[in-house]
């Protein structure tokens, strides 16, 4: 069984011929927007009223009277209003197509075009130097929809999704992400050098801070609130470095070193010592890593 709207249409052009032979008119066909005045209306009484110059009820009842018991699909066909015809279908007639959908599964609704072609749909053609947005999702589904209905009709459809790989717009977008990964390699030298500048700059504050300490006698050192304080700040400054990766070089009695050592005085050779040996340590080093920060001021025998 066909559609119930081209059931009834087909009855309604059937009955035209009958009623009206030679007027040429449209059927239109709808489903009235009042279930109660049926499942499909039609005003194409009210079309031919003009041409017949008849009241359109009138025309509407030829109408009913042509199509009386034409189709066992319809169960009632009635007038309403000015003219409307309006037809009910029968409950296994409205129920038919759930069986031809579950009768024809994934080939509902495609048909076999006599003079089909091969189709090739283009869409989703995104710009690879810009970010992906909304409207790239929508062309999506619509280009995949546009490609399904046409393989509905069937057409051989085929879909391209182009890259945009190639050409000056590509070799821009090369050069933009290759300045941009030397700026970063930059950007990351620049910002490690300026760490390990402030760094440097503490180590002349701890400096001071030794210093202080050392200037101060032991007997006034011992149980004074203010030097103890002082000694606290300088070890958290000493913490503070070593969670940085700062350590403190120790260079007394290794040999010197100019890569990590900074001669500040020569001192004679001790008898039973060996020469070019560091024998004291004027300002302490830092390293961080494997890099000197800060070269050691050492004394060396000499």
């Amino acid at each position: 069984m066909s559609d119930p709207k081209d059931v009834f249409k087909r009855e309604l052009e059937d009955a035209l011929r009958k009623v009206a032979p030679g007027v040429a008119v449209e059927v239109h066909v709808e489903r009235p927007k009042n279930p109660e005045h049926g499942d499909l209306s039609s005003n194409v009484a009210m079309q031919l009223a003009r041409q017949l110059k008849r009241n359109p009820r009138e025309i509407a009842q030829k109408f009913l009277e042509a199509a009386a018991g034409q189709s066992p699909a319809i169960e009632s066909l009635t007038i309403a209003g000015a003219g409307f015809l309006n037809a009910r279908f029968k409950s296994g007639a409205k129920l038919e197509i759930i069986r031809r959908v579950l009768r024809e599964g994934a080939g509902f609704g495609r048909i076999q075009l006599r003079n089909s072609e091969t189709v090739q749909v283009e869409f989703v053609s995104a710009n690879p130097t810009g970010p992906l947005h909304v409207g790239h999702g929508r062309q999506a589904a619509l280009g995949d929809s546009i490609a399904a209905l046409l393989e509905a009709q069937g057409h051989a459809v085929t879909r391209e999704f182009y890259y945009n790989d190639a050409g000056a717009q590509i070799d821009k977008l090369t050069w933009s992400v290759q300045a941009r990964a030397r700026l970063r390699k930059e950007l990351s030298k620049d910002v490690e050098r300026g760490r390990r500048s402030l760094i440097v700059s503490f180590l002349e504050v701890l400096d001071n801070l030794d210093r202080a300490l050392e200037a101060v006698p032991p007997s006034v050192a011992a149980g004074d609130p203010f030097v103890a304080g002082v000694a606290i700040v300088r070890q958290q400054f000493l913490t503070t470095l070593e969670s940085m990766g700062v350590k403190r070089l120790d260079p007394m009695g290794q040999p010197f070193d100019p890569a990590r050592h900074e001669a500040v005085s020569s001192v004679p050779v001790q008898p039973g010592a060996a020469p070019n040996t560091v024998v004291g340590v004027i300002r302490p080093g830092y390293m961080i890593g494997d890099e000197v920060l800060r070269p050691a001021g050492v004394a060396v025998s000499g």
